[in-house]
């Protein structure tokens, strides 16, 4: 990624999106109430490295590594 992250949803309610560093520290959050397709997150100011999303909903929690490059 070196723009922004796109994550694609179905139909879902009440999701938290968490975007942590390699050594855990938390760079972005989001509550989304209700959501039909897909968000878009600005990584752009985000330094150079390895970062980890995390989709926490009622169904459970997911978790997506990425990369920021330029």
């Amino acid at each position: 990624a070196s723009e922004s992250v796109s994550v694609y949803f179905e139909e879902i309610e009440d999701v938290e999106l968490l975007i942590t560093n390699i050594i855990g520290n938390t760079i972005y959050q989001k509550k989304i109430v209700q959501l039909k397709s897909e968000i878009k997150i600005d990584v752009s100011s985000f330094p150079i490295g390895t970062y980890f999303l995390k989709v926490i909903s009622d169904e459970g929690a997911s978790i997506k590594k990425f990369s920021v490059i330029r």
